[in-house]
């Protein structure tokens, strides 16, 4: 081990292409992808501009001479060196440059605002100090091109074209002072940088990864595995697809470190290639293939390494993580690949439809806890036989006992998966009476919140995505409330008191039936009317009310009272669950019936895939019992009473009933 130090022009001088002197840096494929925002980049040069604080020690690895030329791997220090590289080929991309430039320029315009226009000052600045004039760090810091004549020419060219003679030389030699300052400011040349020099065999170079940001920036276990399993035997990658996969994945790393080589002992066409890296591959492969499924959403950078592990072992532990190598040289690549595609493609085709909500132009994700989409899939993949046989009804299964976890308040984390595989869950059905006692309590529990948190939960969100699965299948629909926004504020700014929900289930409602948003004053049903939609259509596939309401009579909203608003929020919630219950009726255990649990084409003593090692799911039921009057309502459902004023408009809700 040599210690040396390298000044910034050496540094940035082998970080090229084609160096100018005798060293080149080459980025070893274990390396971490690029992490840093752009705050961190900007801290890095505040920091070399000071000269105060250290930024610490490159760890560096010396390989062999290449045509005289010594190669280094860049073992440690990645993000600081792209960073350096980056700021000297455009330093007038970080924000502190920026900010530099702004206070010079709010400086001229105060000195001359009372002659001239502020904006076309501001312009004149904006010609001056940017990228496309000053150009690069070498230029502008180094070569101090900014005084060349044919700069000064042109700086003439653009003050002239808006100052008068009188104060041309002055605004010309302001903007030369000003222009030095920037310079001075953004100048970090005489920075030295420490540098260590690794040596001996190339095997101690995991080690060293390790070793080095343990000690500092924590590394994720599959960060440990790039490096663990970088001197390990290599697998056959016959998959064209993956193959190209992993290139572009070390294309983007190259880009996104300005170009710096990666180095690569192998030939470039090899099919040969890491655990490590065949994983990365499979997972831009499989992100690839299902780009508009719930994988868009999935941003976890382990998630390849969990499923895998949950595949093989049922669980996501680190333990099992590391194992994948070993486990991985046994599979079928082929197979393997096909299995986990035709898993992934029944779940998208059982979750999207419920879990992506798109609204206008938004598009947000109601399942976002990784463990339970891991185990889905992982269920999937070990019963791929048993469910291919019946795969619309086990659609539903899956559906089903998602909704009663969500209604339920179950905690979706790493013990989910555990259940899921162990107690073979999302493959049995739900008992219907404890389906339906959690759902009028979530009935009950949110109508009581009377305006305490009016905000659209994920869960009202989540229930409309069932209902809209069933009665429409237009893939844009706009989230809308029932009776407006407007009603409810008044009332509620009049009766302190006896505050109403606003955004709860039972007035929330998707209607997709136009583009055009609909306008607050109008409600759901005469906005849709000017859309010449039926009023059966709106009742029947947007309001979801059923026989028991006379539809013709819920058009205008004049005076709202609590018992008339909160009857319609019980009816209508219930109706919504009614509905649910009835499309899914095959997914429910009735108890009342003495009716045994069956699922269709599973072995209950079938002991495909690996047996979990893992404790039971503590699941917890955040659902209320069921209250009296939701009881009444499932066994007659209430009817709203209707008014109608002296123009004979409907009126929803009387005030002084």
């Amino acid at each position: 081990m040599n210690i040396e130090k390298w000044d910034i022009e050496t540094l940035i001088d082998a970080c090229s292409s084609k160096p100018k002197g005798h060293k080149k840096l080459k980025i070893p494929k274990f390396q971490r992808r690029r992490e840093w925002k752009s705050y961190q980049e900007d801290e890095l040069i505040e920091t070399m501009k000071s000269n105060q604080i250290s930024i610490g020690v490159l760890q560096l690895y010396k390989l062999d001479f290449e045509k005289k030329m010594e190669i280094y791997l860049l073992v440690d220090g990645l993000h600081r060196v792209t960073t350096l590289s980056k700021y000297f080929k455009n330093p007038f991309s970080f924000g502190r440059t920026k900010k530099l430039i702004d206070n010079i320029a709010n400086e001229i315009v105060q000195k001359y605002e009372k002659s001239y226009d502020k904006d076309e000052l501001k312009k004149l600045c904006d010609k001056w100090f940017n990228e496309k004039n000053l150009e690069s760090y070498q230029e502008f810091v180094v070569d101090k091109t900014y005084s060349d004549s044919d700069k000064s020419d042109y700086l003439e060219k653009i003050i002239s074209k808006l100052s008068d003679k009188k104060d041309k030389d002055n605004m010309c030699k302001m903007f030369k002072t000003k222009t030095k300052v920037l310079r001075d400011s953004m100048d970090i040349s005489k920075s030295i940088i420490p540098v260590i020099l690794n040596v001996g065999d190339i095997s101690i170079l995991p080690i060293l990864f390790k070793r080095i940001n343990q000690n500092g920036t924590p590394l994720t276990p599959c960060d440990v595995l790039a490096a663990k399993w970088y001197a390990s035997d290599k697998i056959e990658v016959k998959n064209k697809d993956i193959v190209e996969c992993i290139k572009t994945y070390y294309s983007d790393m190259r880009s996104e470190n300005n170009g710096m080589e990666i180095y690569n002992n192998d030939n470039d066409n090899n099919t040969m290639f890491t655990t490590y890296e065949y994983i990365i591959g499979l997972k831009r492969y499989l992100f690839d293939q299902f780009e508009d499924t719930f994988l868009e959403h999935i941003t976890n950078k382990e998630f390849m390494f969990k499923l895998l592990s949950c595949c093989f072992f049922g669980n996501m532990s680190k333990k099992s993580i590391e194992r994948i190598r070993e486990k991985i040289t046994e599979e079928n690549l082929s197979e393997l690949e096909k299995k986990l595609e035709w898993s992934i493609k029944f779940v998208a085709d059982a979750l999207d439809p419920i879990i992506i909500f798109k609204t206008g132009d938004k598009c947000k994700i109601l399942i976002r806890e990784v463990p339970i989409i891991l185990g889905l899939i992982t269920l999937s993949y070990k019963y791929k036989t048993q469910i291919e046989k019946n795969k619309d009804y086990y659609k539903k299964i899956f559906q089903m006992n998602l909704l009663n976890d969500k209604i339920s308040e179950t905690n979706f984390n790493t013990q989910i998966i555990k259940s899921i595989l162990k107690n073979k869950k999302y493959l049995s059905r739900v008992h219907k009476e404890e389906f339906i006692g959690k759902f009028n309590g979530y009935i009950s529990n949110g109508i009581k919140q009377r305006g305490k948190n009016d905000k659209i939960t994920t869960l009202s969100q989540f229930v409309l995505m069932f209902v809209k699965n069933i009665k429409d299948n237009s893939e844009e629909y706009e989230l809308g409330n029932i009776v407006l926004k407007k009603k409810i504020n008044e009332f509620n700014k009049e009766n302190k008191g006896k505050q109403l929900p606003l955004n709860f289930l039972g007035n929330l409602c998707l209607y997709g039936y136009s583009e055009e948003k609909r306008k607050p004053k109008e409600t759901i049903v005469e906005y849709l009317n000017k859309q010449n939609i039926s009023d059966n259509d709106i009742y029947e596939n947007v309001l979801y009310m059923g026989e028991n309401i006379d539809y013709d009579d819920i058009i205008q909203q004049q005076e709202i009272t609590e018992k008339y608003y909160i009857q319609f929020l019980k009816v209508r919630s219930g109706k919504i669950r009614d509905i649910i219950i009835n499309e899914y009726k095959k997914c429910f255990v009735d108890e009342n019936n003495n009716e045994e649990e069956k699922n269709p084409n599973i072995d209950p003593d079938s002991n495909e895939g690996s047996d979990d090692e893992s404790n039971e799911e503590n699941e917890s039921d955040g659902g209320s019992d069921n209250e009296s009057d939701n009881e009444e309502n499932e066994k007659q459902p209430v009817k709203i009473k209707i008014n109608k004023d002296s123009n004979n408009r409907v009126i929803l809700m009387k005030k002084n009933d």
